[in-house]
Formats: C-alpha cells, sequence, structure tokens
C-alpha cells in the first residue's frame, strides 16, 4: 500500500517531515521561507539545502550553518512570521488589528498586551491549519488529475479550534470570569466562532473530492469550556505553563458521521473515543482487534449494513515498524524539537524551560 505523509512538523523542522521523501522540499516551510528570512533579516543568501550544497566547500558549509543557528536560536523565523503571516490570518480571520511588535508596545499588565499575546498564537495556529489545508487539498488534486482513486484513507488534523477555545474563551464567555474589558469583548467575542467558521471552510475544501462512497468521520477528543478554577482570568491568569488561558477540557468531544451504512439524521448518546478507531477499521473492511479497549458503535450503523458487513476481529495488529531511514531521521532530531516544546508548553502540556526543575 502507497503511504503518503506531510507530519506536524513540516513548519517546525529541516528533517523528518513528510513522504515521500521529495515533498520535504514541496511542502516545508523551512524549504519555502528561510531563504527569504536570512536575506530579510540578516542581509544574507541562504540555501535549504546547505548541507549537500557545501558538502565539499568546508567554509561555505561553515558560513550556512551559522546563518541557520542564528535563524533558530534568535527565533528570527517568529518575528518573520508574525510581521507578515500572521497579521494577514488575523485580520482575515478575526478582522483583529494585530501588532507584530506587541511585546514591546504593551506592558504585560495592560490587557491589550494579553489580547495580542493571545491572538499571536491563535494566529500561527491558524496559520499552520490553512497552510495544511492547502497541502491537503494540493495532494487530493494531483491524484484526481493523475486520474487516481482517493486513498483508501486520508487523515486531517487541524488544531486551532482547540487551542482557541483555551486561549480566547474569556471574550467568548466573559459573565464566567470577572473583569474582562467590554472592548475586547466587542474585539474578540466572535474569535471561537469565527475560528471554526475557518475550519467548516477546511472541511468544505476536502469534502469537494469525496464521492457517494466514501465515509467522512469528523472527530474531537474532547470538548472546551469556561475554565472557571482559573479565577480571575481577566489578565494572564494561572499557573506560567497555562499563562493566558480562560478555557480548558471538557469531556464530551464530537462524533459527526456520513456515508455508506451510517444512519441518517441519528443522534447517538454515551460514545467513546475508543469506539473511533473500531468503527473507522469496520466501514474500511478491516478487522477490530482484540487488544483495543473500544468496540464498533453498531448503534450508528444500518442493519442491512451490519448484515453484509458482520463486524470481524483478530488478536491485534502487532507492533509498528517504521523503515530504518525513517528512523534515523527521526533519531536525529533538528530545530522543530525546541519550537514544538515551547508550543506544548505554550498549552500546558509539557514543561516550559522555566518550569524545569
Amino acid at each position: 500500500q502507497h503511504c503518503s505523509l506531510v507530519s506536524s512538523r513540516t513548519h517546525f523542522d529541516t528533517r523528518a517531515l513528510a513522504w515521500p521523501p521529495e515533498w520535504e522540499q514541496k511542502y516545508s516551510w523551512y524549504q519555502r521561507d528561510f531563504a527569504a528570512i536570512a536575506k530579510e533579516k540578516l542581509g544574507e543568501l541562504f540555501d535549504p539545502n546547505f548541507a549537500k550544497t557545501f558538502a565539499e566547500d568546508l567554509p561555505g558549509l561553515e558560513k550556512q550553518q551559522a546563518i541557520y543557528d542564528r535563524i533558530v536560536q534568535e527565533r528570527l523565523q517568529e518575528d518573520w512570521y508574525r510581521q507578515g503571516l500572521y497579521r494577514r490570518t488575523a485580520q482575515q480571520v478575526f478582522g483583529f488589528d494585530f501588532h507584530p511588535n506587541y511585546q514591546e508596545e504593551f506592558e504585560q499588565s495592560d490587557p491589550l498586551y494579553w489580547e495580542q499575546h493571545l491572538v499571536a498564537n491563535e494566529a500561527a495556529d491558524l496559520a499552520r491549519d490553512n497552510f495544511y489545508a492547502d497541502v491537503a487539498v494540493d495532494v487530493l488534486r494531483q491524484r484526481k488529475q493523475q486520474g487516481l482513486d482517493l486513498p483508501q484513507l486520508s487523515c486531517f488534523y487541524f488544531p486551532s479550534t482547540d487551542t482557541s477555545q483555551h486561549w480566547l474563551w474569556k471574550y467568548f464567555e466573559p459573565e464566567a470570569f470577572q473583569d474582562v474589558d467590554e472592548a475586547a469583548v466587542k474585539r474578540l467575542g466572535d474569535a471561537i466562532p469565527a475560528v471554526y467558521r475557518n475550519a467548516d471552510r477546511i472541511v468544505g475544501q476536502l469534502l469537494a473530492f469525496a464521492d457517494e462512497d466514501t465515509t467522512i468521520l469528523v472527530v474531537s477528543d474532547h470538548g472546551g469550556g469556561a475554565w472557571k478554577e482559573q479565577g480571575n482570568a481577566g489578565l494572564g491568569g494561572g499557573k506560567a505553563g497555562h499563562e493566558g488561558y480562560s478555557g480548558n477540557h471538557r469531556p464530551n468531544g464530537i462524533l459527526i458521521a456520513a456515508g455508506p451504512g451510517i444512519k441518517r439524521g441519528y443522534q447517538a448518546e454515551d460514545l467513546s473515543i475508543y469506539q473511533v478507531l473500531p468503527l473507522l477499521l469496520h466501514v474500511s473492511g478491516l478487522p477490530v482487534a482484540d487488544n483495543m479497549p473500544g468496540e464498533v458503535p453498531i448503534s450508528l450503523l444500518e442493519e442491512v449494513f451490519l448484515q453484509q458487513h458482520p463486524v470481524r476481529h483478530i488478536k491485534d495488529y502487532g507492533p509498528r515498524q517504521l523503515p530504518a531511514d525513517i528512523l534515523q531521521k527521526v533519531r536525529a532530531g533538528g530545530s522543530g524539537d525546541a519550537a514544538y516544546m515551547r508550543r506544548l508548553a505554550e498549552l500546558g502540556y509539557a514543561e516550559g524551560e522555566e518550569d524545569s526543575p
């Protein structure tokens, strides 16, 4: 079976990004943007493929490595994106006037600082999601132009709906908190719905490639709501790892299903996230492993479909095996490790450097 992947590291890292390997050249933000960042921020010429280009030129290799190290260590790419891509995204999605230099313009005690900071975070996530949507549409369009069928399984992950609820809930539901600025609510009260409208736009783009034989699953791993445990979230709120948070997880997420064999207009209750994979396997004609914690949610399926396609089981699918060249890339790591951990720390999912013992 042919497998293709554009990973969640494609805008963070310079390796272990995509499969087939040539997709790294085509889709990564590193390949697309680092030469422009070096030119505009440092006045230097930079070759994203310098390791190969200067393999026989040690001085040239060292200079290119030094340019790369400066971009990463000084986080010049983040500033470059704030000035352009993130600013445009905030305007397009929120209608918000984002100030790229907000950290110099406002004190952290100023509510305007937190507006700008939280929008910066969310604009970055929206820009990333829109990038992956464009990649997905491009890949599917290529298959269609080549006369190929849809992949047997396509998975797309867009986390901006999650992060918007963490960062922007106090503007969406100000009555759940104390002292949320009314002007800020006017500016950002529609921000979370706007993020969902952007997600709906992406889903619509993907559905345009589906046919009547395609099964669609839209799934979240949890819900969201006001984080009242935070107390006063008018400004920063929370511990350092959750700075700026005003929303947090709720147990109930969503599962929307449509396609052959799925009941129309049926509203299920008490489903579990552990039932998503068994459902996916079953509608794909594959057995469910006995070591999986969930079963196929047969209440979602039409009786005729179940009679024609009874649920099958196997003991397990065995250990995961990655190709040796992929493992070597992953173990080599890259600049994306630090960037990815900063993002997880910002969301409170991991310790930041300031939180480490």
